[in-house]
């Protein structure tokens, strides 16, 4: 009898620190992670304003309305020198709209496919250079994989935010087309 009870002790100690031993799924998620971070990439676990906000997934069971934040990893390079407030490009956000969107909660901008490019309303492009650097920006949002949900640069750093599935081959191109866009920043 005494076996019993030694037993069931120890199955309700080691069954919670078993059940917090990382799965496959999180074992995945850590090595795209890792690489990125090997690659010099900030990984960022964070919540943003959902670019589609008008979904089903945002109620409750009983049908009261929950706030469209979604759950994404936030991969950031960023510009390491720094920049004159008069030299620095403009501030600008890229979000996947999808093409059938609500427009009215979506800020106004340029259409690219399923993308809406909006620049920080002070600082439109107007030189050659911020040109390019727009043309730049649309032919990267048009390589991101479809679990890239924005692209943003910001305070000198370059976001791209995306809702992991742990596939290292993402992470790679993602990182890819930072560094080229950072690279096109730079200049």
């Amino acid at each position: 009898m005494s076996y019993w009870i030694i037993g069931l002790i120890a199955l309700f100690v080691l069954a919670p620190m078993i059940r917090l031993w990382p799965n496959a799924k999180d074992r995945q998620a850590m090595r795209g992670r890792m690489l990125a971070m090997k690659r010099g990439v900030g990984v960022e676990l964070t919540m943003i304003d959902d670019p589609v906000p008008d979904q089903d997934k945002y109620r409750t069971p009983s049908g009261l309305p929950l706030p469209a934040r979604l759950r994404v990893i936030a991969l950031r390079v960023r510009h390491k020198q720094l920049v004159d407030e008069k030299t620095r490009p403009p501030d600008w956000v890229a979000r996947r709209v999808g093409t059938g969107a609500n427009t009215r909660a979506i800020p106004q901008g340029v259409q690219i496919d399923d993308w809406r490019l909006s620049f920080e309303a002070s600082r439109a492009p107007k030189s050659a250079q911020e040109t390019q650097l727009a043309d730049q920006i649309r032919l990267t949002v048009a390589r991101l994989p479809a679990s890239v949900v924005m692209l943003d640069w910001a305070n000198r750093a370059l976001s791209a935010y995306w809702e992991e599935n742990g596939q290292e081959e993402e992470v790679t191109l993602i990182c890819d087309l930072l560094e080229s866009l950072l690279e096109a920043h730079r200049s």
